[in-house]
């Protein structure tokens, strides 16, 4: 009787390991493509817009923590399963660690917006309590 146990299939092994690399060695994937740009700036609104739907009926107006854990998470799981897409072939185009890396600067960048509009707008200043309030 042969009983082998078999690796899980998310287990990765030398040989795709080395697959990977060699197909991104060969992609001639470049930092200075619009591609890139197109992958910050999707992600950079994806995050402000679900950021912005999310205080509607989501979450609470007084919670702004899950509605950015929230825009963030669909944003750069949009691009994560994009890229993951390209990767098992679900539509023409080939796994970029570097549209990765401009899928979670744009999503950054949005988070970086909505914080600074938080601390510098004028409607959500709270006031300090004195002393003296009840």
């Amino acid at each position: 009787m042969n009983c082998q146990v078999q690796e899980p299939f998310i287990t990765p092994n030398r040989k795709s390991l080395s697959i990977l690399q060699a197909t991104l060695a060969a992609s001639g994937d470049s930092w200075f493509q619009l591609d890139k740009v197109e992958h910050f700036l999707l992600c950079l609104i994806l995050t402000i817009l679900v950021y912005l739907l999310a205080g509607f009926q989501v979450f609470r107006p007084g919670n702004p923590t899950k509605r950015l854990l929230c825009s963030a998470t669909l944003s750069f799981g949009a691009g994560l399963l994009k890229e993951l897409g390209d990767y098992v072939h679900w539509w023409p185009g080939q796994l970029s660690l570097k549209d990765l890396l401009a899928d979670l600067t744009g999503t950054l960048f949005g988070l970086t917006i909505i914080l600074g509009h938080q601390a510098f707008s004028p409607h959500q200043k709270q006031r300090i309590p004195s002393p003296g309030d009840p």
